[in-house]
């Protein structure tokens, strides 16, 4: 089995989120200069926000503002790079799938997965979703300092913490276009691998991918358990102990609300955890391997009712 394909997979991914967000920064700061200038303009009393209409119409400028700064020409080209990350995600799971089994026919399906996926990447980035996720939130924020009258610092406090971020959290659009972007390359080619892995009619899977400061308990027990050799091949009949919280002799917390280990997305199952893993900005993966690559314990394992 060729682990060297998914690192690479993985180191693949890992470059195209941080090229497409590496400029968010800079406009998150051309966001929130166009907002200072804009501030400028209103009109005060005392330190507070005249709620007048001079102001109101001020206010109105905004949408088409922030659209200019957030879809330029680099953005768009630096879409279109994204965009093509769904094909290279593609070969290089077709390449892992190969070197175990040697030629095989790609599921028709696939076609179609990468062709939602792609689309669902362009609605993401389009202006109708950056405006409800980015803009408009920053409106929101805007319209109620004006029509309340609120403190004209406290009000750009409060933009700037929003788009430029704090300590604790990365602003508004930077957060956005990570979870989506790490999420989406990382949910599409475990999906991909996921159909392929059943058209072949694989059951056995292990847990790949490097863990970060941000790794949740769940990936960071699987991936422990993989090195360990406690649970370094798992069945699918496993999955739902998985779902449970339970690796190995250990246990995980569990978010009660969804009944799952913390940060799984709701919805989470048997059917479809290869899919979500770990849940948002996941980068982990359930690469399929044959049964013939298996160790004989963890066959006589599950044989015995015992894995």
């Amino acid at each position: 089995m060729n682990t060297q394909i998914l690192v690479q997979l993985q180191d693949l991914v890992d470059e195209r989120i941080a090229k497409f967000n590496q400029r968010l920064p800079a406009v998150q700061e051309r966001i929130y200069a166009s907002i200072i200038n804009l501030a400028s303009e209103l009109d005060t009393s005392n330190g507070k926000i005249k709620p007048s209409i001079k102001n109101v119409k001020i206010i109105a400028k905004i949408k088409s503002q922030l659209r200019k700064i957030i879809f330029d020409k680099e953005f768009e080209g630096e879409l279109d790079d994204l965009l093509k990350t769904y094909d290279d995600i593609g070969k290089l799971q077709n390449a892992y799938y190969t070197s175990i089994v040697g030629k095989f026919t790609l599921p028709k399906v696939l076609k179609e997965v990468t062709n939602l996926s792609i689309q669902s990447t362009l609605d993401a980035f389009g202006e109708d979703a950056l405006a409800a996720n980015v803009i408009d939130p920053i409106q929101s924020i805007l319209v109620k300092n004006v029509t309340q009258g609120g403190s004209r610092d406290e009000f750009l406090e409060e933009v700037r913490a929003y788009i430029k971020g704090t300590d604790e959290e990365e602003g508004r659009l930077l957060k956005y276009s990570k979870t989506y972007t790490t999420t989406a390359l990382n949910e599409y080619s475990r999906n991909y691998g996921s159909v392929i892995s059943d058209d072949l009619g694989y059951e056995w899977y292990q847990y790949i991918g490097s863990n970060k400061d941000t790794t949740r308990d769940f990936c960071l027990k699987l991936t422990e358990a993989r090195k360990n050799k406690c649970m370094e091949y798992i069945h699918v009949s496993q999955f739902k102990e998985l779902l449970e919280g339970k690796i190995c002799d250990d246990s995980i917390p569990i978010y009660q609300k969804y009944n799952l280990p913390y940060g799984m997305k709701e919805g989470t199952n048997v059917s479809n955890l290869r899919v979500n893993a770990g849940g948002w900005n996941c980068n982990h993966d359930f690469a399929g391997v044959p049964k013939s690559l298996v160790p004989k314990k963890y066959l006589d394992a599950l044989k015995n009712g015992t894995l």
